[in-house]
């Protein structure tokens, strides 16, 4: 058993450093100022050195000195805890690293937030992601060398996904016990161009948590069966008249139970005889179909069907749902829709993915910020 000088500690015979507090064991030879090395170092060796030297200064320094006289230090409590302000650092009676982790990790989450809507924030997110684990891996380490116990990385490594284990399962046992609360879901056809797109992903809020609805809020819904039509594709060049469920969709709530929808062709949307604002305007405000004027039934909303502004079905139509996935740009939807409460998922919360087109939408915040150019305001 070699002795550590520093602390100590008996260490194995195979060890050149200390389990404990990595001091050297062995001490450096005295060279003879009578034999000169005639082998020269060259640049390559120099840098390496150096290198050494530096990484071990610097894992020195941010490993901070081991605290002695502490009983057992438990590393699994100690990783966990590091994701709580650095208390794991705290937990290892290492007090000022922990008061410095702690601050990079409040400013780090803080800089992510306030980046979110960037579109290089995933790399931020990515940054923050290895640094937490970098945490997790320092209180592992530093309680089982207060222990003198050997650890290997492949503990690290099990810890690491076992946390992300306990997560995942955690948010999916809690999903199912809140009624799927907040659902992750994406766009899976490219027909409510420009402002949703074909692999879109989004948070929606169940209509149980989620405010009241209103409108300018963004929905995910049923809208049930609606009517396509496909001039000269029928037998003797008539037009073919298809029925089309689309099972699911996003839209914006124009008009609440009871009150007036009403368009003109050419014109301004109108809800109870006054023209919409931007926010209350269709997912394309250019693709809905000839005029209306009908009042939102008691347990419905109005939501304006206006996907694509020039869609058509092109090819051979199977089943429903091939026949939107098959849509082409030129086609344009028969009706308004008028959807039950019931048949709406959720509120769409706020899109995260692509990076660079993130959005909150909130609850009243709809698709439009401003009219379109060549829409037909009316003052």
């Amino acid at each position: 058993m070699r002795k550590c000088p520093g602390c100590g500690f008996n260490n194995t015979d195979d060890r050149e450093r200390c389990l404990r507090c990595s001091t050297k064991l062995i001490p450096d030879a005295v060279p003879d100022p009578g034999v000169s090395d005639a082998r020269e170092q060259g640049v390559f060796e120099e840098l390496s050195i150096w290198l050494r030297r530096g990484s071990y200064a610097l894992g020195r320094k941010l490993g901070g000195n081991l605290p002695t006289g502490l009983s057992h230090r438990f590393p699994w409590t100690a990783a966990y805890l590091s994701l709580l302000l650095a208390a794991g650092q705290a937990y290892n009676h290492q007090f000022t690293k922990a008061g410095i982790f702690a601050v990079i990790q409040v400013a780090s989450l803080a800089f992510l937030l306030l980046t979110f809507f960037q579109p290089w924030n995933n790399w931020v997110l990515l940054v923050v992601f290895f640094w937490h684990l970098y945490m997790m891996a320092d209180g592992f380490i530093t309680a089982a060398k207060i222990n003198g116990d050997p650890w290997r990385w492949r503990h690290v490594v099990a810890m690491w996904f076992a946390f992300m284990f306990f997560i995942t399962g955690t948010f999916f046992i809690a999903n199912i016990i809140t009624q799927r609360a907040v659902r992750l879901t994406w766009v899976v056809h490219d027909t409510l161009t420009p402002q949703i797109r074909q692999g879109d992903k989004v948070v929606v809020i169940n209509p149980f948590f989620s405010p009241d609805f209103r409108p300018g809020m963004v929905v995910y819904y049923n809208p049930d069966r609606y009517v396509v039509r496909r001039p000269g594709q029928g037998d003797f060049g008539m037009e073919e008249i298809i029925s089309v469920n689309e099972q699911s969709s996003f839209g914006v709530i124009t008009a609440m139970p009871g009150q007036r929808l009403s368009w003109e062709n050419e014109g301004h949307i109108h809800v109870d005889g006054e023209p919409i604002p931007p926010n209350l305007l269709p997912v394309n405000p250019f693709g809905y179909p000839g005029s209306f004027d009908m009042i939102v039934p008691d347990g419905h909303y109005g939501i304006i069907m206006s996907h694509g502004a020039r869609d058509r079905l092109t090819g051979s139509i199977g089943t429903p749902r091939q026949a939107v996935h098959r849509r082409e740009i030129l086609n344009y939807y028969d009706d308004v829709v008028m959807v039950a409460e019931e048949n709406i998922f959720g509120m769409v919360l706020l899109k995260y993915q692509p990076p660079e087109s993130r959005r909150w939408y909130g609850t009243s915040g709809g698709l439009w910020t401003e009219f379109p150019e060549d829409y037909p305001v009316q003052e």
